[in-house]
């Protein structure tokens, strides 16, 4: 008798825990539809995955997110939704009762009160006996001077929740202080202080981290690694390596994992003092983690092992594996490898010599089968493929950028298939314009509403914004900048660009490399039709985009005003004289 293969849907999209998710799921013989939010990220040519399917932004309605979810449940005919990060968890977890139907492998509830709060995390843990670093929820009278002398520096200023589910378009980020400008800067643009905690930090410590499977608060699989780089002004690792499991910190773990029941995956993060030993807990991220490739190369796969335990599989003993097997993230590390050398550069060539042997060594681990990046697998090679394609376009891109005139020819040549492209056009039919940038309140209304003041009837123009989130207002600079040029914006609302909006458009006009990225991974193809509208300012400007001026001073809104201008006015000549 032939047994039906699981029938899974994945929230995400990274080449990271995401990929690995579905590759140990396809493995399993499982059928694997992704519901991404970057359409044009590698790991969505993996050939584990069968389907890809379109699910709104739940920014931008809930009740669509809803009803979609619902739909590819029952279209697919779905045993188990996986969500691999708090984008697709806090949905799923606000609507579980709709999705009764299918099993969720998402945290329980005490998971996500408690470990999706970093404020309730520390308490937690303090009841527990674990160590966290000195700390507490920021206040409104804290400045930081007093901050300063109360934590020393760097400290860092850390999010409570890195998602709020009404507002999950925008990430949270912990920013590490390391001067009191950079702090009062922060505390500045921090409207609700109790949203926020401030923690001391050391400087001189390694992350490590434990990873756990846990049923009903009972610890079943565990595995720990060490960062062996990291970011230097904070965040993920790029590279790590496996190490031994502490029993005293697994025994920490054990017993923060029993208090909420943990019924699920977990990864405790740490980080360890160098000068003392002393270790401290960061925080919990109760998902499937970034180091997860890690894990499962060295032969402990936690997405297998997760789905026997759903499946109400008895899981008998724990997998051992071997320590001092590395793994690293392509794409992070040759941005952190980039600003070692940098970095070590600037001190002596004596560092910069050191660290370029320290990197030497680290290929020769590949030859010895102890080092993998996360997305190289022989039998699925597309996604490493994918993300080396990708690499080579931004080297190509800051080749151009950097050369003027390289450059110049290029831009050249897109104004010449421009003009071909409008002539190609029925002149009777409107020319339909989209000025797309990130957030839809700075340059890409006010390049609507100045374009609209042409008054061609044959050109039609307006706006959206790549970022899920509808009706917010120009910032008061912008609508000062725009009433210098006779223009109001105080009546804008941004709008998502949808792929529905995208799919309508003649031309598609952005100001960046960012937001032509972002058009991209919102699933749009014909990227023919995208334009950056700085191929439009004067020849001695050929070198400048129209950079992002939210945040900035007014005088950077009438410098980024100004030049859309410029653009305009060659734009709308250029068109004339195709039409």
């Amino acid at each position: 008798m032939t047994t039906k293969a699981l029938r899974v849907l994945v929230f995400g999209d990274d080449t990271r825990s995401f990929l690995a998710v579905v590759r140990s799921l396809g493995r399993t013989g499982a059928v694997v539809i992704a519901a991404p939010y970057d359409f044009a990220s590698p790991a969505l040519s993996s050939s584990y995955i069968s389907k890809i399917a379109q699910i709104p932004p739940y920014s931008i309605s809930q009740d669509q997110w809803v009803t979609a979810v619902t739909s590819a449940v029952r279209d697919n005919e779905i045993d188990l939704i996986v969500a691999c990060d708090d984008r697709g968890i806090l949905p799923l977890h606000r609507h579980r009762e709709k999705f009764k139907s299918v099993q969720l492998a998402i945290p329980n509830k005490q998971v996500i009160e408690y470990f999706y709060d970093k404020h309730k995390t520390r308490e937690l843990a303090s009841r527990c006996g674990v160590y966290v670093a000195a700390g507490r929820l920021l206040q409104e009278s804290d400045t930081a001077e007093k901050l300063i002398a109360e934590f020393d520096l760097p400290l860092a200023i850390k999010p409570r929740r890195s998602f709020d589910i009404d507002n999950i378009a925008q990430r949270k980020s912990v920013v590490l202080c390391h001067a009191e400008n950079d702090l009062d800067n922060i505390l500045q643009s921090i409207t609700d202080r109790s949203a926020y905690i401030v923690e001391a930090f050391l400087p001189d410590g390694q992350g490590l981290g434990i990873s756990v499977l846990a049923k009903d608060g009972t610890i079943s699989q565990a595995f720990q690694y060490l960062r062996a780089r990291e970011m230097r002004r904070g965040g993920g690792s790029s590279y790590r390596y496996s190490t031994t499991i502490s029993k005293e910190l697994l025994s920490a773990v054990q017993r923060m994992a029993k208090e909420v029941k943990l019924d699920g995956v977990a990864m405790f993060e740490f980080r360890k003092s160098a000068r003392d030993g002393r270790i401290i807990l960061l925080e919990v991220n109760a998902r499937f983690w970034g180091g997860l490739p890690l894990a499962i190369f060295c032969g402990v796969d936690f997405p297998a092992l997760y789905i026997k335990q759903l499946q109400g599989k008895t899981l008998t003993s724990q997998i051992g594996y071997r320590p001092s097997v590395y793994a690293r993230s392509l794409v992070a590390d040759l941005y952190c490898i980039n600003e070692e050398l940098k970095h070590a550069k600037e001190e002596s060539t004596i560092r910069m010599i050191s660290q370029l042997f320290k990197i030497s060594c680290e290929l020769g681990r590949f030859f010895l089968l102890r080092d993998s990046i996360d997305t190289f697998d022989t039998h699925d090679l597309k996604p490493f493929l994918e993300e080396g394609r990708a690499i080579l376009r931004e080297i190509s891109a800051k080749v151009r950028y950097t050369s003027p005139g390289l450059r110049k020819r290029k831009i050249l040549e897109f104004r010449k298939a421009y003009m071909e492209a409008l002539e190609k056009k029925n002149r009777k039919d409107p020319v339909n314009f989209l000025f797309v940038c990130f957030g839809n309140i700075c340059r890409s209304p006010y390049a609507a509403v100045r374009a609209q003041s042409y008054s061609r009837k044959n050109l039609e123009f307006s706006s959206a914004g790549t970022l899920p989130i509808e009706g917010r207002t120009s910032p008061h600079f912008a609508i000062d900048a725009a009433g210098d040029n006779e223009l109001d914006l105080s009546g804008s609302r941004s709008q998502y660009a949808s792929l529905e909006l995208l799919n309508r458009q003649d031309f598609i006009v952005v100001f960046d490399q960012k937001n032509k990225d972002s058009v991209r991974s919102l699933g749009f193809t014909e990227m023919d039709k995208v334009i950056y509208l700085s191929w439009f300012l004067p020849e001695n400007q050929f070198n400048k985009d129209i950079t992002d001026p939210y945040g900035k001073s007014l005088q950077e809104f009438k410098h980024t005003y100004s030049l859309i201008n410029k653009s305009l006015d060659k734009l709308i000549r250029i068109t004339d004289k195709a039409f």
